[in-house]
């Protein structure tokens, strides 16, 4: 039996700093339980971004400082010296391209968005979450962009990259709409496809720059026809059918009857995959293929059209999930609508993608903050419980988890096999990962709230998951 390690009790709290590293470097972790280790692991985390963000400070210096030897008086010029980047390669032996990342990195975080700087080196974010700041903000004006710096900073140790991304794209759009629109236009201008071989032998191959709609409208549609093949029985998993189908689509086959181009696996009857042999595919009704539709105060998607499989020769389309408030569609303002799983979009893309599903069958979402909805008693929430359900959550429920609500699952929190009722209170959408964390890794969630959710991790902490912001308006 090992003796157990107690740590400091406001180790959880500490500030990072030279106090925060010497109690860090006392810690033996072979002593230290599964509870409080993820607390050590946070502790050190705040301890790296304070550490990097000190690194960036040194480089920025660094930039400013004229040439000189040991000896040479301490002065600074007020733009970069000639060379910058090659100081910091040489003496850090990094490449040129990664010291003139790094470069951009510092001059951003610590001159252009000084409190970026300030909550990297209290350890509130990190690293990756200060590029996603830079990223994103690089298109505004320095004042504009430190206003809406310091609107999300507050909430960002609890965004994951890609949550913190889409609010403040969001922002962006939100904030200067017509400058949005000029920016798409010349980034679409430069539309490419992308291609190209990988160390292992494969390749890869996708388009860069393209229009946000159409690009979530293809995908959408691949990814409908790999999950009607995948209800039909096809035993591939869902990415490799996803794969395969782009590749079919491309090639002019039938994604019906083309054979993977992976090798079967064990046990896997040769035959499924044989030329010329279809895997008996049927996709449920539109609706189910289409999947459910996100919440705002409009939500449109496009539904699936047809069947796929032999029984088909029609196209199978994917649903497009657009959320956009009624103010923007009726062209009263200019507030981003947003393509699940994609992020925001601008004010005329959405119109656009409402206008382009005109034929394609209409759900809508009124909202002030919570919706009242009454469940009935029985194992399978009706259809319109489930979307209720998924216009209420919007993505999956797990700390951090973007997959959209229409591709996840709607699970009992207190399982219906042991006397969970079928009610908004009792329902929360999870991705299947995230329900297989749930029913088999010792993870528990609750419905503290509407649409507010508190899970209890394996090794015993506590997360709290808000419920995802909807467009203003």
């Amino acid at each position: 039996m090992i003796e157990r390690l107690v740590i400091p009790e406001d180790l959880a709290d500490m500030p990072p700093g030279p106090g925060l590293a010497a109690v860090l470097a006392g810690i033996d972790r072979s002593c230290v339980n599964g509870h409080d280790m993820v607390t050590v692991m946070q502790a050190r985390a705040r301890q790296v971004a304070h550490d990097q963000a000190e690194l960036l400070a040194d480089i920025v210096e660094v930039a400013h400082c004229p040439p000189g030897v040991f000896n040479s008086p301490v002065e600074r010029l007020k733009g970069l010296s000639r060379y910058p980047d090659d100081e910091v390669r040489v003496a850090l032996c990094w490449t040129r391209r990664a010291a003139g990342e790094q470069l951009t990195l510092a001059l951003d975080v610590v001159e252009r968005l000084p409190d970026v700087y300030a909550a990297l080196r209290a350890g509130h974010i990190d690293i990756p979450r200060a590029r996603v700041f830079c990223d994103v903000l690089s298109v505004l004006p320095e004042d504009t962009a430190r206003e809406a710096a310091a609107r999300l900073l507050p909430v960002a140790d609890g965004l994951t990259t890609g949550q913190l991304r889409v609010r403040l794209q969001r922002l962006v759009i939100t904030i200067d709409p017509d400058a949005a629109r000029i920016r798409r236009d010349k980034s679409v201008v430069d539309r490419r496809l992308d291609q190209g071989l990988l160390p292992e032998g494969t390749a890869f191959l996708g388009g860069t720059n393209l229009p946000a709609e159409r690009a979530a409208a293809a995908s959408a549609r691949i990814d409908a026809i790999a999950r009607a093949a995948r209800r039909g029985g096809d035993e591939r998993t869902l990415d490799q059918l996803r794969a395969d189908t782009f590749l079919d689509l491309l090639e002019g086959l039938s994604t019906a009857t083309a054979m993977s181009t992976a090798p079967a696996p064990p046990g896997t009857a040769e035959a499924a995959y044989a030329p010329g042999v279809a895997p008996a595919a049927h996709a449920p009704g539109a609706a189910e293929a289409a999947g459910r539709p996100g919440s705002g105060e409009t939500a449109c998607g496009d539904t699936a059209s047809g069947t796929a499989g032999p029984a088909s020769t029609g196209p199978v389309r994917g649903g497009v999930e657009l959320t956009v408030p009624l103010s923007t569609l009726m062209g009263l303002t200019e507030l981003p609508g947003e393509l699940a799983g994609w992020g925001p979009v601008i004010a005329d893309i959405a119109r656009q993608v409402a206008a382009q599903q005109r034929r394609s069958r209409w759900r809508f979402t009124v909202h002030d903050g919570n919706t009242l909805y009454t469940g009935v008693t029985r194992r399978r929430p009706t259809a319109e419980m489930a979307d209720h359900i998924s216009a209420r959550d919007r993505t999956c429920r797990a700390p951090g988890c973007r997959v959209p609500a229409h591709r996840a699952d709607i699970d009992h929190i207190h399982d219906w096999a042991h006397g969970g009722p079928t009610i908004e209170e009792n329902l929360g959408t999870l991705c299947r990962h995230d329900h297989g964390l749930k029913h088999h890794g010792d993870w528990e969630y609750h419905q503290i709230a509407p649409g507010v959710f508190q899970w209890h991790t394996a090794l015993g902490h506590t997360y709290l998951v808000p419920p995802e912001p909807r467009p203003e308006g």
